[in-house]
């Protein structure tokens, strides 16, 4: 939905210009934003004037803001800015995947394994939190946020603390997430999106007049703490079932198969959202609890995401209005697909041989339409295999238009034809098109896919990576507080850097344990 003529002109803390509204709820509205200063999107979030009128309130959003944007981790969502004029708001990175709660209301379920290895990602972060003596207080599925990669983000830390009357000192969260500033996007659009990643965190300069008591955010008892960890228990068991119920003492038909769908979770995530909270996990013991399980369940496929925009054509993007609908940096996969990378440098001798090869080969094909067109023979040949050059001239020589298009398809070799369409055999008016499908190689292996890595050994995920046809490299120890050494934590990847060519190097991230200054 994009703003009205009036919006467009509104300006917060003298360098946000608004774009479009992405998304609403009870107690905030979001919209794409145009940094004026740093010349980038983000996403601003902006406060109702109700709630902005409690002076109390906005003593607590700015102490718990403060926080937050001092808060570095990859999981939770970077507050770039905030303020108070004219009224409050915050200023965070805006993701293109949408929220769980969107994928959710679309039909989507998670099967057990993505539940867990989101569930790893999250548990990580609220460990970096609660370290810090910081709390959620609201985690609900508005509050997980997707990247294009389908890389989970915990969203709203800070603001569901400070919409908590008098900061939620009663350690009671609110039970529904439009109680934290949660928005639904609007219609057609995916919530809070993506641009940069670069981090950079703009400088904040103080409110005059603010009490000195908002200086600090207060701290959260751990008690408070296993708040988050319930909360993430219950949203991990809707994202598979659709329901929040953990337990079936009654013995209702449709609770036990709801349940039995989560199969090794069960046992986990009930002890987590445990009715008392001195029973529940702390975030690292809920993560030390779903890496155990881990080896009993199957490899998770990547989350289902919302696709990204298409990309704006180059005479578009020259006249580049930005009134515009945001144009999304970088191909897409497909896009990316179509694009040969470029080979490794070869000896002059190969190339020599491949170009003798490839004159002999549009020798010999150029021999045989001949042979066809004498036949008067309309049908179309069998191609697969040839190279390009060469099936176009017989194409060519048969009095047909020829159109490429590339592809990665399994068991293919690059740069030759893998079909053709029509298919052999069937005949083609002269002066049709003929659709040459040439391989670019083997398919490319997303990122993404490699998550369920993550809580392996390193001669696990060295065994798994072969296994792909990737090249696991080298690694790189890391301290992490959740995972034990010698775990695999992740993959050290280039910004930017999505898919994997099959034989590409892959370096490990592996857990060195908590660092000695923590």
């Amino acid at each position: 939905m994009m703003v009205t003529p009036a919006e467009s002109l509104r300006s917060f803390g003298d360098r946000y210009r608004l774009l479009k509204l992405v998304g609403e709820g009870s107690s905030a509205r979001v919209y794409l934003a145009e940094d004026l200063t740093l010349h980038r999107r983000v996403a601003l979030k902006i406060l109702r004037v109700e709630i902005a009128d409690d002076t109390s309130f906005r003593d607590r959003f700015a102490a718990e803001m403060r926080a937050t944007s001092l808060l570095n981790h990859p999981r939770v969502l970077p507050v770039y800015d905030w303020g108070l004029d004219p009224q409050p708001y915050s200023v965070t990175e805006y993701l293109t995947g949408g929220s769980l709660a969107t994928l959710l209301a679309a039909g989507h379920r998670l099967t057990p394994s993505q539940a867990l290895v989101m569930g790893l990602e999250a548990t990580r972060a609220l460990v970096n939190i609660h370290a810090g003596g910081r709390a959620h207080l609201s985690l609900g599925p508005s509050a997980i946020l997707f990247d294009s990669g389908a890389r989970p983000y915990i969203s709203d830390l800070g603001l569901s603390a400070a919409l908590l009357p008098d900061g939620g000192a009663d350690g009671d969260a609110p039970e529904e997430s439009e109680e934290s500033g949660d928005v639904s996007p609007a219609a057609g659009e995916t919530p809070d999106g993506g641009a940069d990643d670069d981090g950079a965190q703009p400088a904040f300069e103080p409110e005059e007049g603010l009490d000195e008591q908002a200086d600090a955010a207060r701290s959260y008892s751990p008690l408070e703490q296993t708040q988050d960890v319930h909360d993430l228990a219950l949203l991990l068991c809707e994202a598979v079932t659709g329901s929040r119920v953990l337990t079936s003492d009654d013995g209702d038909d449709a609770s036990v198969a709801s349940l039995t769908a989560l199969g090794p979770l069960q046992a986990v995530l009930a002890r987590a959202a445990a009715a008392v909270p001195a029973d529940r996990f702390s975030a690292a013991d809920l993560a030390e609890e779903l890496l155990r399980v881990a080896n009993l369940l199957p490899r998770p496929d990547p989350i289902p995401v919302p696709s990204e925009y298409s990309p704006p054509s180059a005479s578009a993007a020259a006249s580049y209005d930005q009134t515009e609908d945001f144009a999304r940096v970088g191909p897409s996969v497909s896009e990316r697909s179509a694009v040969p990378l470029d080979d490794a440098p070869r000896r002059r001798w190969p190339g020599i041989v491949l170009a003798a090869i490839l004159v002999l080969g549009g020798a010999a094909a150029g021999v045989w339409a001949l042979f066809l067109r004498g036949t008067d023979n309309s049908a179309v040949p069998e191609l697969e295999g040839q190279t390009p050059d060469a099936a176009a001239s017989v194409a060519a020589d048969l009095g047909w238009q020829v159109n490429e298009i590339l592809v990665r398809e399994p068991g293919t070799s690059r740069g030759r034809v893998v079909r053709t369409e029509p298919s052999a055999g069937a005949p083609l008016d002269e002066g049709a098109t003929l659709d040459l499908f040439v391989s670019l190689g083997e398919p490319l292996i997303p990122v993404s896919d490699l998550r369920f890595l993550y809580g392996m050994s390193l001669e696990e995920a060295t065994d798994e990576l072969e296994a792909l046809g990737l090249d696991p490299s080298s690694e790189t120890l890391v301290n992490d507080a959740v995972v034990p050494p010698g775990l695999v934590v992740g993959l050290d990847v280039e910004q930017g850097v999505y898919e994997l060519e099959v034989g590409a190097e892959v370096h490990l991230l592996v857990s060195d344990g908590p660092s000695e200054a923590g």
